[in-house]
């Protein structure tokens, strides 16, 4: 019985290779000029840098198709835009660092996910706007010199508070209002209630212990 190689499959021919100039846009391809001819040429996979009017390019010239392998040149442009068809991925094995002397921005139109181990930020200042946040931890701790807050409303649901603190000055404007089950208030030294007008009213018993009691 006759055995039958399978064919190979057909490859591009690379014809030629040579520096042009991107002239223009035609058909979702790049025009490159090469001299007296021009190319209609797409960027290659491995060209990550977005080819822009007037780069000097390096062209691969094969059958019937022609690529952008890299951008050699760009005087007219400041901004250089890494531009791939689907998504991206970079892995490093080590450390990966990503370092803008003046500005690093992070931009997406959909979400936005940071997962890790561990995360540390260390800033001069932070400033952080959104129309709605939710945080959820198993245990916090916040360590501030001077905390500032302002809400036009405050609502907190606490099982348990506990709270050491040096001195505490509150001012209400307008009505103060406690409901408890029960409540006990203990002064080491002096308790000073003032009021214009003041009621006391108990269902049962009240009672008034002390030395002395003076009343008017």
């Amino acid at each position: 019985m006759e055995n039958i190689a399978p064919k190979p499959i057909s490859e591009p021919t690379l014809e030629a290779m040579q520096t042009g100039m991107i002239t223009g846009m035609a058909q979702g391809c790049f025009e490159v000029s090469c001299g007296d001819e021009v190319w209609l040429a797409r960027a290659a996979a491995s060209c990550l840098l977005a080819p822009e009017l007037g780069d000097q390019v390096l062209l691969a010239r094969a059958e019937q198709c022609c690529w952008i392998l890299a951008i050699l040149q760009r005087e007219t442009s400041s901004q250089y835009l890494m531009q791939v068809e689907g998504s991206l991925s970079i892995k490093a094995r080590d450390t990966l660092e990503l370092q803008g002397e003046r500005t690093l921005g992070l931009h997406s139109a959909g979400e936005t996910r940071m997962v890790s181990e561990q995360l540390s930020l260390d800033t001069n200042s932070a400033e952080m706007r959104c129309q709605s946040v939710g945080l959820i931890a198993r245990m916090a701790r916040v360590s501030l010199g001077t905390f500032s807050q302002v809400a036009e409303r405050l609502e907190q649901t606490i099982e348990s508070v506990i709270a050491r603190i040096g001195q505490n000055f509150r001012i209400v404007r307008e009505h103060d209002e406690q409901r408890s089950g029960s409540h006990r208030h203990m002064v080491e030294d002096t308790l000073t209630i003032e009021a214009k007008n003041c009621t006391q009213v108990a269902e049962q018993h009240m009672t008034i212990d002390a030395e002395k009691i003076h009343l008017g």
